[in-house]
């Protein structure tokens, strides 16, 4: 499998640069960690799949980060039901943690064993107070994360906050392969009044199999809607909208290495660096 790297200025020209690596630069939302679901947690481990057969111990889900020393992390651990969520707090940068009360989510593991009201597989936090566990489910928190309340909706694909305001990808309904009518939307963190920034018809990549979202401060974003790479269909490339402006505007760019036949190549990650450049992989 060829990997490469490749930069998206979002004015100017999309130039594909060949490479080799696993991660996004930066790193500073991947610190490794680990729950051990007592007593303190442990700084050893990784994700492992969420599949069958079950884990042996407790597992890295997601990190999420508001400065270089204040952190949440979301664990699973083994229990009666499957998987149950763990979550731990660091004031130093994550050389010690603070184990937080279990929420009151279900994580996946599995086919069928996580209801999409209960589900969640991400974490994010906005400010010291407010964050929120997402992924189809959406909650809240506003205390740090010792308590955490239910968001009703539309399923969330992706959430992103930044400068104390908060963007997320909502959808209607799967199957198209991946989430359909996709809606982009904002609110101040901590609010619950959502509006929306941006409608994906079908027509313009509402077919994609995964959407992610990728901000810069307040006014830029990103949100690369990536293609099914196991469909079969002539292509698997990734379609990419960019917004300058906090989501008033948007463009439209295409897979800036998409080639075709035997020399397709598509966008399967991608990640913002400094100077309004984000670092794309491709497969």
């Amino acid at each position: 499998m060829r990997h490469g790297w490749s930069l998206l200025a979002l004015a100017g020209l999309m130039v594909c640069a060949a490479g080799c690596g696993s991660q996004p630069p930066g790193g500073a939302a991947h610190r490794p960690s680990s729950l051990t679901g007592a007593g303190r947690p442990s700084l050893a481990g990784k994700p492992a799949p969420l599949a069958s057969p079950a884990p042996a111990g407790p597992f890295l889900i997601d990190l999420t980060w508001i400065s270089d020393r204040r952190g949440w992390a979301l664990a699973a651990a083994p229990c009666a039901t499957g998987l149950c969520p763990r979550l731990a707090s660091t004031r130093d940068g994550g050389h010690t943690w603070q184990m937080l009360p279990d929420p009151p989510v279900r994580v996946p593991y599995g086919l069928g064993n996580c209801p999409p009201v209960a589900c969640v597989s991400h974490l994010r936090f906005a400010t010291p107070a407010v964050g929120y566990l997402f992924g189809p489910a959406l909650y809240q928190t506003s205390d740090g994360g010792r308590a955490w309340q239910r968001v009703p909706g539309r399923p969330v694909e992706a959430l992103e906050p930044s400068a104390g305001t908060v963007v997320r990808v909502v959808y209607d309904h799967g199957g198209c392969p991946g989430p359909c009518d996709r809606v982009v939307q904002e609110t101040t963190a901590g609010s619950g009044a959502w509006h929306t920034l941006l409608g994906i018809p079908a027509a313009s990549g509402g077919y994609s199999a995964a959407a992610q979202l990728i901000r810069q401060g307040t006014a830029t974003m990103y949100l690369p809607l990536y293609g099914h790479i196991a469909g079969g269909g002539p292509s698997a490339h990734a379609l990419i909208f960019s917004s300058a402006d906090g989501g008033q505007t948007w463009q439209q760019h295409p897979d800036p290495c998409g080639g075709t036949g035997r020399s397709e190549h598509d966008a399967i990650g991608m990640a913002a660096a400094p100077g309004g450049f984000a670092a794309i992989m491709d497969r």
